[in-house]
């Protein structure tokens, strides 16, 4: 088994200069982050399925090619597959009915599903993951390295030499935490209803603003007042 090994990459640049009474200091960081594992191609689907421009019927006019199509039977056929067989679709997080109207609930397709199911429409009804046979490389993927640009400036005015104006601004981001390593394993004994850690987790980016005011009241005191926005 191969340890979880992610790949961290980091560079930066800074600079600081002034122009007239104005003080500035600008930098730059970039960030790669590589959690050097497989993940999902789609988290929804542990076997390969059928998307909309794969088959031939009639559907929404707002419903693209690449769209899972969403049955209610196991054993439906995409031979024989009739409009009516049609329980839904997703594209991404987002849900439809077999009429092409999001749903904010895909669990309304349950309630509408004679077997109270919404199963994908399989390509291959006899894939198991326990299976010699099962291949990986149609539903998993090599994780996508993130690259994270965080600029940074800020800037200050002293509009006396006891009074000064200041603000700045920065992109912040942190490293997935928690639950990104996967074992493999949790796969091949995935059971329903049981939870399994995300590999495929990005980054977390945060924007900050801040404008304030310093003012010297005396030798030993200093007052500040600044307004934040993240």
């Amino acid at each position: 088994m191969r340890y979880f090994q992610p790949i961290y990459l980091a560079g930066y640049i800074q600079d600081n200069f002034s122009i007239n009474d104005l003080i500035f200091n600008v930098g730059l960081r970039v960030d790669r982050f590589d959690a050097n594992q497989r993940v999902m191609k789609d988290p929804y689907l542990l076997y390969q399925a059928y998307t909309a421009g794969e088959l031939n019927f009639q559907r929404p006019d707002n419903i693209g090619d690449d769209y899972v199509v969403y049955v209610s039977d196991f054993n439906v056929d995409k031979n024989t597959l009739t409009a009516n067989d049609i329980l839904g679709y997703r594209s991404g997080d987002q849900w439809y009915d077999k009429n092409g109207n999001a749903l904010t609930d895909p669990r309304i397709l349950e309630r509408q599903s004679s077997s109270a199911r919404v199963l994908p429409l399989l390509v291959n009804k006899d894939d198991d993951i326990k299976s010699g046979n099962y291949e990986a490389s149609k539903t998993f993927k090599d994780y996508e390295p993130q690259l994270t640009f965080m600029p940074r400036v800020a800037f200050q005015f002293d509009i006396n030499d006891q009074a000064q104006f200041f603000a700045n601004y920065s992109i912040l981001t942190q490293r997935p935490a928690g639950r990104l390593r996967n074992d493999p394993w949790a796969y091949y004994n995935f059971e329903q209803g049981s939870t399994i850690s995300n590999p495929n987790l990005k980054p977390e980016k945060s924007v900050n603003y801040e404008l304030g005011f310093r003012q010297i009241l005396s030798r030993s005191s200093v007052i500040t007042i600044s307004a934040f926005l993240s």
